[in-house]
C-alpha cells in the first residue's frame, strides 16, 4: 500500500489521461522483453481471414459500390443538367456580344454562389423530413413542408436583394460595358431566385416523402430545359438581351413552382395537408433550419467564389483578360457542379453509415454482443469504400472531362469567342483554358472530401480551412498578376495550389475521423479483451459504514463490496477472493500462496524489473514481498500476469478506474481501494454498462505498455519513477497495517 505521503498519486503511478491502461507484455514471459511491444499497444481486431471472410468482404465491396453508384447517378446527373444550363447560358450570352460574353463569367460564379449558399441551407429540410418520415409522424411532415416554402422566401429575398443592387456594385470593379450586361442578367434574375429556390426544394420533398430517388432530375429538367429554350427565344430572338435570359429563368421557374410541381406531387398535397395555410411550429422549424443548413450554405457560397473572385479580380484588370477567361471558368463550372452533385451521395451515405456505426457501438457496449462489434467494424469499412470509391469514380470522371477539354480546346474557345475577337485573346484563353485542367482534379478531390466530412457533421473546420486557404491563395495570386501587367494566368495558378492545399487539407481531416473511428473500435475490442468471462456475482456482504461511505453504490459500476482483513495483506486478500470466483484449481491458494507466487516470479525475471529499482534494493522488493510489503501498481501487474488475468482497479473519489489488461487474460479481477484507508476490497459481480461506457470514451492514446522494452525509455520515467526512483525510498513496500 502507498503510504500518506505518497497519496498523490494512484496506486504507485500517476494516471495517465480519463483511465489508466496498462497493456502488460504479450504471450509468456519470454515474450514480454521487445518482442511484443507492438502487438501491445496496436490491438488487432480481426484475426487472420479465412476465405469465407475474404468472399463476404468481396460481397461487401461490390454491395457499397452499388449502393455509391446508384446514389450518385441521380445527383450527378442532375447537376450535370444545372452545369450543362450555366454552359448555355454562356453560350447565349456570348452570342450577344464581347460586354455579354465577358459578363456571363460574372453572372454565372454569382448567380452560382448565391443560389448554393441557399440551396446549403435548404439541405437542412430533407434532414427534417427524413427524421419525420421515418417517425411516422405525418402531422409534422406537413408542417415541416410548409415551413420550408417561408424558408424559401426568407433566404431568397437577401441574394434577390444583392443581385438587385448589382446595378450600383458592379460599375465600382468592372468596365461599364461589363458591368451593365452583368447588372442586366442579374436584376431580371433577381425576379427568379425564390422560384430556383422552391423548385430545388420541390425536388427534395418526394425524394423523401415518395421515397422517388429520381425526382430530383426530373425537376431539374423540367426547369432548366425549358428555362435554357426561353432564354434563347427572349435573349437572342426577340433581342432583349442579357436579361432576357434572366427573365427566361423566372417565367419558368414559377411556372415550375405553380403549375407542375403541384401536379407532380398531388398526392403529397392532399396527404399531408399542404392545401392548409396553418403551419405550427414554424419558429422552431426554421431556427432548426438556420442552425444545422448555415454550415453547408457557407461550404458551398465559398466553393463557388473560388471561382467568383477570380472572375472578379480579372475583370476589375480587363474585360479582354475576362473573355479569355470565359472558356476556363465554364469548364471549371461544369466539372465542380457535377462533382458537387456525385458529393452529396457521398454526404448522404456517409451519414447514414455513421450513425449506424455509433447505433453498433452503442449496442455492444450495451449487451456486449459480437455480432455489434462485427457490424460496427463493417460500417467503419464501409465509410473507408464510400471514400475511395467515390474519389476513384470522381477522379475518373473528371480525368476523361479534362482529356475532352484537352482533346476539343480550339473547339470550345471558339465556341465560347464572340464574332470579332481577337488573335490574342484566343491564344491567352487557349493557354489559361490548358492551365485550369489541372485544377479539375484537385477540386474534384477537395470536393469529394468535403462530401464525406459533412456526412461525418463536420463543416465548421473544413469550412473555416478551405476559405482561408482558397481565400489567401486567390488574394496572393492577384498580388503576383497585378506585378505582371495584370496577369489572370497567375491567379489560375494560384488558385490551382490554393486547391491543392485545401484538398490536401480535408483527406487529413478525414483520415482524423478514420483513426477516431479505429480508436473507438480498438477501445471496443479492449472491452472485449477486458471481459472474457465476467465473474458470476457473488452474494451480497454486509460491510462497514465507513467502507459505504467512501464507495457510494453509483461508484462501483454495479459490482458489490466484499471486505477483506486490514492486517496489512488486503492487497492479496482482495485477489484471494477474486481467485475463488474463478472456480479453476488455483481458487484454493490463500493471500500467502499468493504472496509466495509473485515473488518468484519477479526473482526469476528481475531483468523486467531492474530497470524500476536500484541494484541494492532488489533482494530488498523481493523479500518485502514474501514477508509482508503492502500491494502496488508494480505487484498489480505481476499478479494480471501470473494468474492470466486483468486487474480493473476503482478508487474511491476518484471518477475512473485503474486498468491493467492482460491480453490472454481468462478472467478480470474487480479490486477497490481507499485511499484516504489505505485498503483494498474485493468485488464481485459483473459490471454495468458505465464502466464499458468509460471505457470506450477513453483515448487509446492512454493504453501504456507497462513491461514493452521498446518503449521503456519514454514509458519508465512517466509512468514507474514517481515512486521507485533511485533517490526516493519506497514507502509502498513498507509493512503497515491496512
Amino acid at each position: 500500500m502507498l503510504g500518506d505521503e505518497e497519496k498523490t498519486s494512484d496506486l504507485g503511478a500517476p494516471l495517465l489521461g480519463n483511465v489508466q491502461r496498462t497493456l502488460v507484455g504479450g504471450e509468456g514471459i519470454s515474450g514480454i522483453e521487445g518482442s511484443t511491444a507492438t502487438a501491445d499497444v496496436q490491438l488487432v481486431i480481426h484475426s487472420e481471414e479465412t476465405s469465407a471472410d475474404v468472399k463476404t468482404r468481396r460481397q461487401e465491396l461490390l454491395a457499397v459500390s452499388k449502393e455509391i453508384a446508384g446514389g450518385t447517378t441521380s445527383f450527378a446527373v442532375r447537376s450535370l443538367i444545372i452545369a450543362l444550363a450555366f454552359a448555355g447560358n454562356g453560350l447565349i450570352m456570348s452570342s450577344l456580344g464581347p460586354d455579354a460574353a465577358a459578363a456571363s463569367s460574372i453572372t454565372a460564379t454569382l448567380q452560382g454562389a448565391g443560389i448554393g449558399f441557399i440551396s446549403g441551407i435548404q439541405s437542412s429540410v430533407g434532414t427534417v423530413l427524413g427524421r419525420a418520415m421515418g417517425a411516422e409522424d405525418r402531422k409534422s411532415v406537413g408542417n415541416i413542408i410548409k415551413s420550408s416554402w417561408v424558408l424559401a422566401f426568407l433566404t431568397a429575398i437577401p441574394v434577390a436583394g444583392v443581385f438587385f443592387a448589382s446595378r450600383q456594385l458592379l460599375p465600382l470593379i468592372l468596365d461599364s460595358g461589363t458591368a451593365n450586361a452583368a447588372a442586366d442578367y442579374l436584376q431580371a434574375f433577381a425576379l427568379a431566385v425564390p422560384a430556383e429556390v422552391l423548385t430545388f426544394n420541390n425536388g427534395v420533398i418526394p425524394h423523401r416523402v415518395e421515397h422517388n430517388s429520381w425526382a430530383a432530375l426530373l425537376n431539374t429538367c423540367t426547369y432548366r430545359i425549358p428555362s435554357l429554350a426561353l432564354a434563347y427565344y427572349l435573349g437572342n430572338i426577340l433581342g432583349w438581351g442579357p436579361k432576357g435570359l434572366g427573365y427566361a429563368a423566372a417565367i419558368v421557374g414559377w411556372s415550375n413552382v405553380i403549375g407542375f410541381q403541384p401536379w407532380f406531387s398531388r398526392q403529397a398535397y392532399k396527404e399531408f395537408g399542404l392545401y392548409s395555410g396553418k403551419i405550427e411550429g414554424l419558429a422552431g422549424y426554421l431556427k432548426h433550419y438556420f442552425k444545422e443548413g448555415f454550415p453547408l450554405g457557407a461550404q458551398r457560397f465559398i466553393e463557388w467564389s473560388s471561382l467568383a473572385m477570380p472572375a472578379m479580380i480579372i475583370g476589375a484588370w480587363s474585360p479582354q483578360s475576362l473573355l479569355a477567361s470565359q472558356a476556363s471558368i465554364f469548364m471549371l463550372t461544369l466539372a465542380g457542379q457535377w462533382t458537387q452533385g456525385a458529393s452529396t451521395a457521398t454526404m448522404l451515405i456517409a451519414s447514414e453509415t455513421g450513425a449506424a456505426k455509433k447505433k453498433a457501438l452503442s449496442e455492444y457496449i450495451e449487451t456486449l454482443q459480437p455480432e455489434h462489434l462485427r457490424k460496427a467494424v463493417a460500417l467503419k469499412r464501409k465509410n473507408g469504400q464510400n471514400f475511395w470509391i467515390s474519389s476513384i469514380v470522381g477522379l475518373t470522371a473528371s480525368f476523361l472531362l479534362a482529356l475532352l477539354f484537352y482533346l476539343f480546346r480550339s473547339s470550345i474557345i471558339n465556341l465560347y469567342a464572340p464574332n470579332g475577337t481577337s488573335d490574342s485573346v484566343l491564344s491567352t484563353a487557349l493557354l489559361l483554358l490548358l492551365v485550369n485542367i489541372a485544377a479539375i482534379l484537385p477540386d474534384t478531390m477537395r470536393i469529394t472530401s468535403s462530401g464525406i466530412l459533412r456526412g461525418w457533421g463536420d463543416l465548421s473546420t473544413p469550412t473555416i480551412a478551405n476559405f482561408i486557404l482558397i481565400g489567401a491563395g486567390i488574394a496572393l495570386g492577384a498580388v503576383i498578376g497585378s506585378m505582371m501587367d495584370d496577369s489572370a494566368m497567375a491567379v489560375f495558378v494560384a488558385r490551382i495550389l490554393s486547391l491543392m492545399g485545401a484538398a490536401a487539407f480535408n483527406c487529413y481531416r478525414y483520415n482524423q475521423h478514420m483513426n477516431s473511428d479505429q480508436r473507438e473500435l480498438d477501445a471496443a475490442d479492449f472491452m472485449k479483451r477486458l471481459f472474457p468471462s465476467d465473474m458470476a456475482g457473488g452474494s451480497s456482504v454486509t460491510v462497514s459504514a465507513g467502507i459505504e461511505r467512501a464507495f457510494p453504490p453509483e461508484t462501483l459500476f454495479g459490482l458489490t463490496l466484499q471486505d477483506v482483513p486490514k492486517d496489512g495483506h488486503c492487497f492479496f486478500h482482495a485477489v484471494e477472493v477474486c481467485l475463488a470466483g474463478l472456480g479453476e484449481d488455483d481458487h484454493r491458494e490463500t493471500y500467502i500462496d499468493i504472496r509466495k507466487k509473485v515473488a518468484e516470479h519477479i526473482r526469476e525475471h528481475m531483468s523486467l524489473y531492474e530497470r524500476f529499482l536500484r541494484e541494492d534494493e532488489r533482494g530488498h522488493f523481493v523479500r518485502q514481498i514474501e514477508e509482508g510489503g503492502w500491494g502496488d501498481h508494480i505487484i498489480a501487474l505481476v499478479v494480471a500476469r501470473v494468474y492470466g488475468v486483468n486487474l480493473v482497479i476503482i478508487q474511491a473519489g476518484r471518477e475512473n478506474p485503474y486498468i491493467v489488461h492482460e491480453p490472454s487474460a481468462r478472467g478480470t479481477f474487480y479490486l477497490a481501494y481507499d485511499h484516504s484507508a489505505l485498503h483494498y476490497q474485493a468485488l464481485r459481480g459483473v459490471p454495468d454498462v458505465a464502466l464499458r461506457q468509460r471505457i470506450m470514451d477513453t483515448p487509446l492514446d492512454d493504453y501504456v505498455p507497462a513491461l514493452s522494452g521498446q518503449r521503456r525509455d519514454a514509458v519508465a520515467p512517466k509512468l514507474w519513477m514517481t515512486t521507485l526512483s533511485s533517490d526516493r525510498k519506497m514507502p509502498s513496500l513498507q509493512g503497515g497495517v491496512n
